[in-house]
């Protein structure tokens, strides 16, 4: 007999909560699969039609992703499915670890890790309330309580001389990484040694809702951490004003750290991160007079040089 997938001996809620990804969707195969333990004819078809290879795509996409169903909601849809514990465990895609950014840094917290977590709530169809396995988890722990986790490296680091200014760019929970930055460079002031000219540019909906870490930025401003603070919130005025948008508007400033040789860092959504690319490219040719293919060349050439980094999702 070769290893189990589980450590033995396991209780069946410890296979349920630590193991399976019963909150995951399942795959149109999966729904084949079950379709042979349904003896309803009309749940069967359901989700027969989902895994057709012809014309399930939109039914499954409707039904399925749209709708974040796992296979519990697939049961709840199908009473009639007979699913064993052995076909559970056959169908049933392995929990897999979720990544957060350290926002801590080990130079100021040593035997502290400390994660940013936007926890996952969204309602769906039918009132149906669909919660992130992982941060869920996390909004439920308690002081005290012991934390499966491992760490990994990661090529999204500081310039190796503390002197080099930083332009650290994020957008809510991007903020993640950029404050273990802050973090790390506050301590290197502290020991009297030189920092460069950096700069933060955040952005968030309002300021009073969800400016994370905002005593903590401020005080960064007033120590000298952080040179310059851009600030864009999303919902305060009458038009939307992203963190691309403050880059186009803060120019000559943002601009004035860029021509100090800075490293910029940019962490959130993937979109966020194309469209502060591409105002980075705008405020080049607007204001220094490049042309499109030489601002575009001028950015990835800084990211060839590990000069332009991004953490996005």
């Amino acid at each position: 007999p070769g290893e189990g997938p589980f450590p033995n001996p396991a209780t069946v809620g410890e296979i349920l909560t630590r193991f399976l990804d019963i909150s995951g969707l399942p795959k149109p195969e999966v729904l084949e699969s079950l379709a042979g333990s349904c003896p309803d004819q009309d749940q069967r078809n359901l989700l027969l039609g989902m895994a057709s290879r012809a014309t399930g795509h939109a039914l499954y996409d409707g039904f399925m992703v749209k709708q974040k169903r796992g296979l519990i909601e697939v049961l709840d849809e199908c009473p009639s499915l007979q699913l064993t514990m052995s076909k559970l465990v056959e169908v049933c895609p392995r929990l897999q670890p979720r990544y957060y950014s350290i926002s801590s840094a080990g130079l100021t917290s040593p035997d502290q890790l400390h994660v940013t977590c936007t926890v996952v709530r969204e309602k769906q169809y039918g009132g149906r309330v669909f919660e992130g396995v992982c941060s869920t988890y996390i909004s439920k722990l308690e002081v005290g309580d012991n934390v499966r986790c491992f760490t990994r490296t990661t090529g999204f680091k500081l310039p190796l001389m503390p002197s080099i200014p930083v332009i650290l760019i994020g957008a809510g929970a991007g903020i993640a990484p950029l404050r273990g930055m802050m973090q790390h460079l506050d301590g290197v002031r502290r020991q009297r040694r030189r920092i460069g000219q950096n700069m933060l540019v955040f952005g968030c909906r309002r300021r009073d809702e969800d400016f994370l870490y905002e005593d903590e930025i401020l005080g960064h401003t007033r120590d000298g951490t952080l040179s310059h603070l851009l600030t864009a919130f999303s919902r305060e005025g009458s038009e939307k004003h992203y963190v691309q948008d403050e880059i186009r508007a803060k120019a000559t400033e943002f601009l004035t750290v860029l021509n100090m040789g800075a490293s910029v860092y940019v962490c959130g959504a993937g979109d966020m991160a194309a469209e502060v690319r591409r105002a980075i490219v705008q405020v080049l040719m607007k204001h220094v007079g490049a042309s499109e293919e030489k601002a575009t060349r001028f950015v990835d050439t800084m990211r060839k040089q590990g000069r332009y980094m991004q953490d996005v999702w």
